[in-house]
């Protein structure tokens, strides 16, 4: 289990990496072209985006010995690298964290996005409106899993150690959520 661990962190790491330019040759060149995913995505070579494919054909390399059943990059609504067969649905757990990472660093790095602003600031809501205590979690807590926001779940083994709504203050309880 621990060793099943590493491997998504280093995978988590590694496509982080391939967002950030680690494997871009230069800066990406901006696609102003409209492109809306359907039953078929467009392909695009690496070079074109200012990724490079020798680093791409090295990730890889490194996915096949780890035991990874697909992987696909995209780069600006483009296909730049595809492994295995991406067409089969995969279960995939705590990628929550990598994601949202990837999502998320750019804005917040460049000042776009403020993680100290709280969900009543930035005007999120939810289907079930939430309490008062709720209303003052920042970004950041909700990021870290420590915002005291307890929605219901719909996964099944989560049930059972949520706690209640308004039980917890934001920022005080880590609760590992999905």
């Amino acid at each position: 289990m621990i060793a099943m661990n590493y491997r998504w962190i280093v995978l988590a790491i590694l496509m982080i990496c391939a967002t950030r330019g680690s494997f871009a040759q230069e800066k990406p060149k901006r696609i102003t072209d409209d492109v809306v995913p359907g039953l078929d995505w467009q392909q695009a070579r690496p070079e074109s985006l200012g990724y490079s494919s020798s680093k791409l054909e090295a990730l890889r390399s490194w996915v096949k010995t780890e035991g990874t059943s697909s992987m696909l990059v995209i780069a600006q609504g483009r296909v730049i690298f595809s492994y295995g067969d991406v067409s089969h649905p995969s279960k995939i757990a705590s990628a929550r964290k990598s994601v949202l990472s990837m999502l998320y660093g750019n804005y917040v790095a460049n000042g776009t996005i403020d993680l100290d602003k709280t969900v009543k600031q930035l005007g999120l809501q939810d289907k079930q409106p939430f309490l008062p205590i709720e209303e003052t979690a920042t970004l950041r807590q909700l990021l870290a899993a420590r915002s005291g926001i307890y929605l219901p779940t719909g996964s099944f083994g989560q049930q059972g150690y949520m706690p209640p709504r308004g039980s917890e203050a934001p920022g005080v309880h880590f609760v590992y959520n999905n």
